[in-house]
């Protein structure tokens, strides 16, 4: 994961408006930055127990097919924006990735939906992430999905996603079964929730965050709703 801490190294702003996290004593940070208010805030934190295992990781990672390990440690998506992911939200020339769909089960039903809170968001594309990507649609072209929008029973609605199977979209229960688990055991890592999909995007943002990454842009980049809440998850 070292070039997701390289790449957020530089990208950080040192304005005194901006959150920034700072290095403390033993295994705990302190992040400091200015509220809407204008007020001063700061809050200490710890990384997740996964960030301080890089071991594991890379154990876990190497059981995935590598478009889904890159895109849920490189790009910090929920899993439904990775079965979601359009070809269109991949601008490889500017080094940006669009997050502006996911697949949601609702029932026993697939439907493309906004992310999550309705939040569009712009994440940096690291270049291993993005040659990843890259060797994954040569493998694997994009393929049209017609699913509902937002219900079972809503208006179809067809996008080209990067990630699909021979079916068509990627069945999340399917694919946990399937792909997830079992490269979750081969790595010896114990059943849990905190060990789902998601803890592919903790790690993404507990490595930037012991990096020193902008708190700000870091929530910005995840889709929370505001540094606070950011904190709040890795406190």
């Amino acid at each position: 994961m070292g070039h997701v801490q390289d790449l957020w190294y530089s990208a950080g702003d040192d304005s005194e408006d901006r959150p920034t996290a700072r290095h403390g004593k033993g295994k705990r940070w302190k992040a400091r930055w200015i509220d809407p208010d204008g007020q001063e805030k700061s809050q200490a934190f710890t990384r997740k127990t996964l960030a301080r295992r890089p071991s594991v990781i890379s154990g876990w990672l190497a059981g995935l097919p590598v478009g889904e390990r890159y895109v849920g440690s490189g790009l910090g998506l929920r899993q439904g924006e990775i079965t979601g992911l359009p070809l269109d939200g991949l601008d490889f020339l500017r080094r940006n990735v669009r997050v502006r769909l996911q697949v949601r089960l609702i029932g026993k039903t697939l439907v493309f939906a906004p992310p999550k809170g309705g939040r569009e968001r712009d994440v940096p594309l690291p270049d291993p992430v993005g040659l990843a990507l890259a060797a994954h649609l040569e493998e694997f072209p994009a393929r049209t999905v017609t699913l509902p929008w937002r219900e079972p029973g809503g208006k179809p609605r067809t996008e080209t996603l990067v990630f699909v199977t021979s079916n068509g979209p990627i069945h999340r229960n399917g694919f946990n079964s399937y792909v997830w688990h079992p490269a979750r055991r081969k790595a010896r890592v114990p059943a849990g929730r905190e060990n789902g999909m998601h803890a592919l995007r903790h790690h993404y943002a507990s490595v930037l965050l012991s990096g020193g990454m902008d708190i700000g842009a870091l929530s910005e980049f995840l889709g929370h709703h505001d540094p606070d809440f950011t904190l709040r998850v890795y406190t």
